[in-house]
This record gives C-alpha cells, sequence and structure tokens, in this order.
C-alpha cells in the first residue's frame, strides 16, 4: 500500500477541507495534483451559465412576452432585445399597443 492512499481528508489544510466537501477527497487530490501552486479563478456562476440562460429566454420567448422575460430573468428589457437579436429573433407588435406618433396625430 502507497502511503498516499492512507490519506484522510482530516490531513488537508485549508482551503482543501472546503474542497473535500464539495467534490470528494479523491477528485480534491487529483485537483491538487493537477493546479497544485498555481492561481486558478472561476468566474461568477452567471458568467458560466450565460449561454443556457440565453438560449432558455429564446426558447420561452413568444413574440410577445419580452417584459415577462425581463422581470423572470432579472434583465432589463434592452438586454432581453440584445439576447434575442444574438439568437437571430425579434419581437413582435403588439397590434393593440399604440405609439406616441399615434397619441400625437391622434391616428
Amino acid at each position: 500500500m502507497r502511503w498516499e492512499n492512507d490519506i484522510m481528508a482530516e490531513d488537508l489544510p485549508e482551503p482543501y477541507s472546503r474542497i473535500v466537501e464539495w467534490v470528494g477527497l479523491e477528485n480534491t487530490l487529483k485537483l491538487a495534483s493537477e493546479l497544485g501552486g498555481r492561481y486558478v479563478y472561476f468566474p461568477k456562476k452567471d458568467v458560466m451559465v450565460r449561454a443556457a440562460r440565453d438560449r432558455a429566454i429564446c426558447r420561452e420567448f413568444t413574440g410577445y412576452n419580452l417584459a415577462d422575460l425581463a422581470k423572470k430573468y432579472d434583465l432589463t428589457d434592452n438586454r432581453i432585445r440584445e439576447i434575442l437579436a444574438e439568437g437571430g429573433m425579434k419581437p413582435k407588435s403588439n397590434p393593440n399597443q399604440v405609439t406616441l406618433l399615434d397619441i400625437i396625430t391622434g391616428g
């Protein structure tokens, strides 16, 4: 039996003990072996999941629910429009919506 096989979670210093809680001892040792001595940056979760969120927005878009999607995903209407444009989609006009020009001209 090699001495490495006798390592226990309690043997590891911080921050390894927290990592053991998240991914287990074996995976922590693998990470230490691969990344030990390096600084590793993890982006915030919202950055990592942005593409999946944007796909969900495009899937859920009906053409008329831009404001609902903005509220659901805690984004601005403009950001939803940008996401839809990047996905090749365009909000439809509400046929009952009155424009400023309609109000000015009485149309």
